[in-house]
């Protein structure tokens, strides 16, 4: 899915929940500080998406994208919601 196709779906979420998505840049930017590679995973295990939010409003913890890089590794994700897909590695591009 191209960054375009993605933030037609996200946008919508990020303004009808600017603040939660602005605390999720803000723990992506602390995560990938003091780890280096993060995915969003471990966002969502320091900052979990409240009951009743979609929860395609991570997307918005990479954003702008003009700071984060993918590394080119999957991992397989976490929450059993996500049941296992590969979920993409991304590192501050500063850091790349």
């Amino acid at each position: 899915m191209s960054i375009a196709s993605t933030d037609q779906f996200t946008l919508p979420l990020e303004r009808r929940y600017p603040e939660l998505a602005r605390r999720l840049q803000e723990t992506a930017l602390r995560l990938a500080r003091e780890r280096g590679t993060i995915t969003s995973d471990d966002v969502w295990d320091a900052h979990p998406i409240p009951a009743g939010v979609e929860p395609r409003i991570m997307a918005a913890a990479f954003k702008p994208r003009q700071l984060w890089v993918k590394t080119g590794q999957y991992v397989p994700a976490r929450r059993p919601s996500a049941n296992k897909r590969p979920i993409p590695c991304w590192q501050l591009r500063d850091a790349a």
